[in-house]
């Protein structure tokens, strides 16, 4: 008996182990694909500005986009969430003996936060109306307070950041923070949200993005196409969408969730068939004592719960020995 009680422990802990490693991995995935990360990320288009052609009537290829009736805004920048970034260190002149800082660098448009979404806290968003914005930025939550330009969004707006280079001491580029915007997530879930910096700077910029309506999605993808093609006749369009590009970051916790699931469920199978045996082992060799007790009146509750009784010790032990392995191994994946 204890060889058999002995393999039905260890197969219902390892049971326990993969259901609650199982609810920890479902319910991890559910919030990388769920949790609002600051930004809109539903349909938004977006592509490589390709050729030289693309790049010189960008204007042009821009405002008949914005002619479309499913098409709500463009932008163009380097620095799309879930795409490549730039950094570099960054200085306050209102710190000086904080040194500088490293920041990702956000190479936008004027329609970058529109296009996005962002929530702007404090300030003003960049506009084409005024020229002094191409020396000016826009910080996010964590560039406020890791940078020391004050307690609340509003106390950051007017400090002066510059952007020195690596060659020599005076800056590429110096301005005043005219915005502050609420943290988003430009990268994955797995990092936390670093400071961030936006700024004008056409000379970076490499990618368009396209925010559309959820309607008539095909037609709206042709008409771009096409239009693409007018502008861009030698470069076929390669796009994709930023909500895709966002799960395909969490493509190996959707291969784990499913494996897990997979093994889950051929565990316990095989728990159950294992607990099943056993339970019929013990009733056919308790089968007169049972008898005995239907004789005296018992009831037929009664019996189960007598013949259960060794099993639910069986099954709590397995708790108590898999859930604390469970908590360790979860712990240490999150």
């Amino acid at each position: 008996p204890w060889l058999r009680h002995g393999l039905v422990v260890i197969q219902f802990s390892l049971s326990v182990l993969l259901i609650i490693s199982a609810i920890v991995v479902i319910g991890q995935v559910n919030y990388l694909h769920n949790k609002d990360l600051g930004f809109r990320k539903e349909q938004i288009m977006f592509f490589p500005m390709k050729g030289e052609a693309m790049t010189e009537n960008y204007e042009s290829f821009k405002n008949e986009l914005l002619t479309y009736s499913d098409v709500v805004n463009v932008s163009v920048g380097y620095g799309f969430p879930g795409d490549m970034f730039g950094d570099g260190m960054m200085t306050v002149k209102e710190k000086p003996g904080l040194g500088p800082i490293r920041a990702t660098q956000l190479m936008v448009d004027e329609d970058y936060v529109k296009t996005l979404g962002l929530k702007l806290l404090a300030g003003r968003d960049f506009s084409k109306d005024k020229k002094t914005d191409e020396s000016a930025w826009i910080v996010n939550e964590t560039a406020v307070r890791e940078m020391g330009l004050g307690s609340s969004p509003d106390e950051a707006i007017g400090k002066t950041l510059s952007w020195p280079t690596w060659r020599k001491s005076d800056s590429l580029k110096t301005g005043p923070v005219i915005g502050v915007v609420k943290d988003f997530h430009f990268k994955s879930l797995h990092q936390k949200v670093e400071p961030a910096v936006l700024q004008i700077y056409p000379q970076a910029y490499s990618k368009v993005a396209v925010k559309v309506k959820g309607r008539n999605l095909e037609k709206t993808i042709a008409g771009i196409k096409t239009l693409w093609t007018k502008f861009s006749p030698d470069y076929p369009i390669e796009y994709s969408f930023l909500d895709e590009s966002f799960t395909k970051m969490y493509k190996a916790e959707d291969k784990l969730k499913t494996l897990i699931l997979l093994f889950t469920a051929i565990t316990i199978f095989v728990a159950c068939l294992g607990l099943l045996g056993l339970a019929a082992y013990s009733a056919e060799r308790r089968r007169k004592e049972i008898g005995i007790r239907k004789v005296l009146g018992a009831s037929v509750n009664g019996v189960v719960i007598l013949l259960s009784k060794d099993f639910v010790k069986l099954v709590f032990l397995s708790l108590v020995i898999a859930s604390p392995i469970a908590w360790y191994f979860m712990s240490e994946w999150l």
